[in-house]
């Protein structure tokens, strides 16, 4: 019985190397050619190779932000009293100076009542006493009431006036009062969510606002950059105004395009990153507060800078390298590599416009494999 258990082990053993010996064969580089090349007897590698380009490249910072509201209002009712109406729904876009609430006006009214009220009897007081002064003006030239009696008439008269003067600042403060009953949008933007009902008792400056209004035809991009890249930014900066670029995380879409706004005044201890802002237009409501992008920085443009596809640069221990096609063999060549923007890398040296560059560098290609051009790209 062991043995037999022992004979279909070692069958089930041939069977899985059988397996993998098929899918190694049958998923082995394509790109190298199987017959030995008669010249040297090595294997010859088909390659596709590209020159180096000269485009007008970038010269950018690139840091995730996140996306503010350019205005944001709370909406908090300035007086106590029973909400009466809601003119607005949810996440509506509303206009500057658009009704948004109304309390119940009812006391209100009755306070300006009685203001109006107030000024009225005091201000018929004030004409009685003004009449009486001038006649005692005329009386007490004839001598008919003492210079004493005069003047209290018009001492009273000047009180009265001081009365009356109250009153109307009394009326003024009740009819502003008045207009608090009806809140109104300070500026144009989209609405969050509503806070009360009708029937609620709302309080004079309450911690929770009715709601929330943000402008977002135009947003701000919040964003830190490091301290080693101040120094740059300010001097770019100092030659004019800076351009931004909004992505996506993924930056594969393009949202919206600005121009830096604010640099902050402080390096941060706790990062030691600098903020700054840009603003960016709206228009298409592709920007929401909160929202986390990637921002790319434009400092400046090096003009003909020469560019190769980021896929050929290859690291080694000594830095970056790639493969260049000469007499029919992959020969390394060391490079500086500047930058790389998208999938560009910005060559600051070690090549030259003629070179031939191998795009795609074959599985098991080392300096001195032959190689076989089957394609260029420009």
């Amino acid at each position: 019985m062991k043995k037999a258990t022992r004979n279909r082990l070692i069958i089930a053993l041939i069977i899985l190397i059988a397996i993998a010996i098929l899918i190694w064969w049958s998923t082995k580089p394509a790109n190298i050619e199987g017959k030995r090349s008669a010249q040297g007897g090595g294997v010859t590698y088909a390659v596709k190779v590209i020159h180096p380009q000269q485009k007008d490249m970038p010269v950018i910072i690139k840091e995730l932000g996140s996306v503010e509201a350019e205005q944001s209002v709370n909406i908090i009712s300035q007086v106590s009293g029973t909400l009466k109406k809601i003119n607005i729904t949810q996440g509506q876009s509303v206009q500057a100076g658009q009704l948004l609430f109304e309390i119940d006006p009812s006391v209100f009214q009755a306070n300006v009542a009685q203001a109006e009220a107030n000024l009225a009897r005091d201000q018929a007081q004030l004409t009685f006493l003004k009449q009486t002064a001038d006649r005692y003006r005329g009386l007490a030239k004839l001598e008919y009431v003492t210079r004493q009696q005069y003047d209290e008439a018009e001492a009273s008269a000047k009180e009265q006036e001081a009365v009356v003067a109250a009153d109307q600042a009394g009326l003024q403060q009740q009819k502003i009062q008045l207009s608090y009953t009806q809140i109104r949008a300070p500026i144009s933007g989209k609405a969050g969510v509503i806070n009360v009902h009708v029937g609620d008792l709302i309080t004079a400056n309450s911690a929770t606002p009715l709601v929330v209004i943000n402008r977002l035809d135009h947003v701000l991009i919040n964003f830190n950059i490091p301290q080693d890249q101040l120094r740059d930014l300010l001097t770019y900066q100092r030659a004019g105004t800076l351009k931004l670029e909004v992505y996506n995380e993924a930056e594969d879409q393009r949202l919206a395009t600005g121009e830096l706004v604010f640099v902050g005044n402080v390096v941060s201890a706790q990062t030691g990153t600098v903020q700054v802002k840009g603003k960016v237009a709206n228009a298409n409501l592709s920007l929401w507060p909160g929202q986390l992008v990637t921002v790319r920085l434009i400092l400046t443009v090096q003009p003909r800078a020469l560019v190769i596809p980021s896929l050929s640069v290859q690291m080694g221990q000594k830095g970056n390298y790639v493969y260049l096609v000469k007499n029919n063999k992959a020969v390394i060549q060391p490079i500086s590599v500047s930058r790389e923007v998208d999938n560009d890398a910005v060559i600051e040296q070690g090549l030259q416009l003629q070179d031939e560059i191998i795009l795609e560098i074959p599985a098991g290609l080392t300096d001195g494999s032959r190689v076989r051009i089957e394609g260029k790209h420009d």
